[in-house]
């Protein structure tokens, strides 16, 4: 009799261990600063001497996802942080924030202040050696949240219509579409107070 009382409660302990460990694993997967206390990533403000050279690149690769102007210039856009090179309008108003990943330049996000409660997200891109990493959502939270900061109440962002992966990600951050067209699609998201 005390060897089959012994042996169920030799059975519960394993149970009882098993669920304390996959309790932890779950905690561990869900908050990864339990297995690094060193951030994965920062985010920083642009700077002209180390990141330029990566943002033209991104720009020579993706003209075609990042802006729908042949004679758009980057080199006056990242010269006067402004995000028209036809008006003066927004000059230096331009914020252009930076995701680096041990060091690399993982991708990059720029926005301004369209108007006293209108913000605008201009660009989004992330380096395919780092897409599949959340990244993309990352830097969109982080601008949405940046312009709800300086009074925002809404923030807008064009995107192409094929640009499904992009949508995916306006979406996860609860963008609504707004409008569309053949070509263009609107996004929009509200302050909530």
């Amino acid at each position: 009799m005390t060897y089959l009382r012994g042996k169920r409660w030799r059975w519960a302990r394993w149970i009882g261990v098993f669920l304390i460990i996959s309790g932890f694993a779950i905690i561990a997967f869900r908050f990864p600063f339990f297995n690094n206390p060193d951030p994965l990533y920062v985010i920083q403000p642009y700077s002209d001497k180390a990141d330029r050279p990566l943002v033209h690149h991104a720009f020579d690769k993706d003209s075609f996802w990042l802006t729908d102007n042949p004679q758009f210039s980057l080199s006056h856009t990242l010269d006067n942080m402004n995000p028209s090179q036809y008006t003066q309008t927004h000059a230096g108003k331009l914020q252009f924030k930076v995701l680096h990943e041990k060091g690399k330049t993982a991708g990059f996000v720029s926005y301004f202040k369209k108007s006293f409660y209108e913000g605008r997200i201009l660009f989004l891109w992330v380096s395919p050696d780092f897409r599949g990493h959340g990244y993309g959502r990352i830097l969109l939270q982080y601008a949405i949240d940046e312009l709800f900061k300086e009074g925002s109440t809404h923030i807008t962002l064009v995107t192409r219509v094929i640009n499904t992966w992009g949508q995916k990600v306006y979406k996860q951050v609860g963008m609504k579409e707004t409008s569309r067209d053949a070509i263009y699609v609107n996004y929009a998201i509200e302050k909530v107070v």
